[in-house]
């Protein structure tokens, strides 16, 4: 008898052992199954306020670019200064669909362009669309600094 009831623990304990190893294989496999990849949702973020201030440096043969987003009927703003009237750029507030082209040097359509400038202010109404406020010095020689203030009302 005292076999038999050795037997029979030893059995239990054999079933114990594998009943804890398959609990822990299907929990292994149940933590690390893959999920299915969410569908990315990218969220525009429209700007308000201001959202180009202080001295910027734009190198010769370089431009300065500074983005808006804006989601309703708006005025931009602002006004950029160089600290003396040999430091000229050109100015562009152009759609962001556009940048391609002038970056190429192709025709487009600027919503504002003023050209060979040491200050210029800026005083334009928008609507809704991506747009770039750039200030162009590729065709100069020499850097230049600028104090720039561009906001959405």
């Amino acid at each position: 008898m005292a076999i038999m009831l050795k037997h029979r623990t030893h059995l239990i304990a054999t079933i114990a052992v594998l009943a804890i190893i398959f609990i822990a294989v299907v929990q292994i496999i149940r933590v690390n199954r893959e999920e299915e990849p969410k569908p990315v949702v990218i969220q525009k973020t429209y700007t308000s306020g201001n959202f180009a201030s202080g001295e910027v440096i734009i190198a010769p043969g370089t431009a300065q670019e500074f983005p808006f987003e804006l989601n309703r009927r708006t005025q931009l703003l602002g006004s950029f200064e160089t600290p003396d009237e040999k430091s000229k750029v050109d100015l562009f507030v152009i759609k962001a669909e556009d940048r391609p082209k002038w970056e190429s040097g192709a025709e487009f359509k600027a919503e504002s362009a003023v050209r060979n400038l040491s200050t210029a202010e800026t005083n334009l109404t928008l609507g809704p669309g991506s747009f770039i406020v750039i200030l162009d010095n590729r065709s100069g020689k020499e850097e230049v600094r600028a104090t720039v203030n561009y906001s959405v009302d």
